[in-house]
């Protein structure tokens, strides 16, 4: 039986050039690397102590995995003056496009939904 794989080999090779360009990751961008490598998202997390962040030993993958959520979400442009927001079409794909080198898969904010531990 073949492996399935999240993304195509192209976009992994892609990926994976982008990801070596910088040498800082932050913990979301771990997660979301994870999922688009088919793997765990939690992998490279492990259980912290309680008491150290709210009695929760997954505090640190939860804040990360709401980061996460966050990049995926759509643009907005807030006008305090008159109080309305103006979505800015495209803009959350360019800014994963210029991160990760490859176009979000469509159903990736599906994949991080329930994942909360």
């Amino acid at each position: 039986m073949e492996k399935q794989y999240y993304i195509s080999k192209e976009q992994f090779l892609t990926l994976k050039a982008k990801w070596k360009e910088s040498s800082y990751h932050s913990a979301a961008d771990h997660i979301i690397y994870n999922i688009l490598r088919s793997k765990p998202a939690d992998n490279g997390f492990i259980p912290k102590k309680l008491h150290i962040q709210g009695d929760n030993e997954w505090y640190a993958f939860n804040e990360a995995l709401w980061n996460a959520n966050h990049q995926l979400k759509p643009c907005y442009k807030r006008d305090w003056v008159l109080k309305t927001s103006t979505l800015i079409e495209g803009q959350m794909e360019k800014e994963f496009k210029t991160h990760y080198g490859i176009e979000p898969p469509a159903d990736l904010a599906d994949k991080l939904k329930d994942l909360k531990k």
